[in-house]
């Protein structure tokens, strides 16, 4: 039996060299500013794909709890650590979710001999939509923000508009209309979630056709191949059941678990797809 990849760590690179936003921390709530801020990191990096959820009341009163401050010092402390861009201020300020990329990026050698990669902030916004977390739009996949003329629809003349005057560059090739995008993508797999299919696609329009690590998308066919398990079906697992949308990220990670057993498939491609 294949061995179970993990999506978290034991330890993580600590600089022994602070600048002047530890110094803040420490003036300002002493030395529970930097306690607390290091236990944060550890937090992260024990937690599954290197987030903390923090949505529900209790998970915040658990930390205070854990870290030995009270939940306002503790809220004051990240709501510091959010302005200082040491946390995504978006998901934090709509969604109370701590996610920090760059503690991700300095912790990539861990996954070297891993068949699995650390998350992105886009993989992460579609493995918590595919285990039914509620997010705001902002959290969403990139949207236009057209106005509202012709047809009433918000993204469509600002879609149109870069579909029709993106020019093709020596390492982008011609953007679909969507009509085309939509066809392909049902071909390969008539279950999709037409919806999520848009998001993805206008995320990729804004992007000015780069996917979400910053890489130019190529060949379109092959890239929405290759994302397709990752996005929504019309219609969701059962209750207890891991969905296959799950399944395919655990499977673009490597791994062999979100919420349930699920055993490691071989041959899963080892690059980012995002």
């Amino acid at each position: 039996m294949a061995r179970k990849e993990r999506n978290n760590i034991d330890y993580f690179p600590h600089s022994v060299t602070h600048g002047k936003k530890m110094f803040y921390l420490r003036d300002k709530f002493n030395n529970d500013g930097y306690a607390v801020w290091f236990m944060l990191l550890e937090e992260l990096g024990k937690a599954e794909y290197h987030y903390l959820d923090l949505e529900d009341d209790i998970q915040l009163m658990y930390l205070s709890s854990q870290f030995k401050v009270s939940e306002l010092m503790l809220n004051e402390i990240i709501e510091t650590l959010v302005r200082f861009e040491e946390f995504d201020k978006q998901l934090w300020n709509d969604d109370k979710i701590l996610f920090n990329e760059k503690f991700n990026e300095n912790i990539s050698d861990a996954y070297k001999k891993r068949n699995n990669n650390c998350v992105d902030k886009d993989s992460l916004l579609l493995l918590l939509q595919s285990k039914g977390r509620k997010l705001s739009s902002k959290s969403n996949p990139k949207q236009s923000k057209g106005n509202l003329k012709g047809d009433g629809n918000p993204q469509r003349i600002v879609k149109d508009s870069k579909v029709k005057n993106s020019k093709v560059n020596n390492s982008k090739e011609e953007i679909p209309e969507y009509s085309i995008f939509e066809a392909y993508a049902l071909e390969k797999k008539p279950t999709l979630d037409v919806a999520h299919l848009k998001l993805k696609y206008e995320a990729w329009i804004e992007n000015e056709w780069v996917d979400g690590n910053g890489n130019p998308i190529k060949r379109w066919k092959s890239k929405l191949s290759s994302t397709i398990p990752y996005l929504k079906e019309k219609v969701g697992s059962k209750q207890g059941e891991v969905s296959d949308n799950e399944k395919a990220f655990a499977e673009h990670q490597g791994c062999t678990s979100i919420g349930a057993t699920y055993r490691t498939i071989k041959g899963v491609q080892k690059t980012r797809n995002w």
